[in-house]
C-alpha cells in the first residue's frame, strides 16, 4: 500500500480507519490546513540565556 504495490479493499480501509479512530472520508477528502505566519517584527522573546532564545 505504501509503495503502491497493492490497493487495499474498502473493507481493509474501514478496518484501518477503525484502528486509527478516523472515518474513511477523513482519508479521502483533503483537509484544509491552517498556516500561521509570524513576521520577525511581531516576534517576542520569552526566555533568553547563553544557549538559546525562545
Amino acid at each position: 500500500m505504501e509503495r503502491n504495490i497493492s490497493s487495499p479493499t474498502l473493507e481493509y480501509m474501514q478496518r484501518i480507519c477503525e484502528i486509527l479512530g478516523v472515518s474513511i472520508t477523513d482519508l479521502l477528502i483533503p483537509q484544509k490546513q491552517e498556516h500561521i505566519i509570524v513576521r520577525k517584527a511581531d516576534k517576542i522573546t520569552i526566555i533568553e540565556n547563553d544557549f538559546f532564545k525562545v
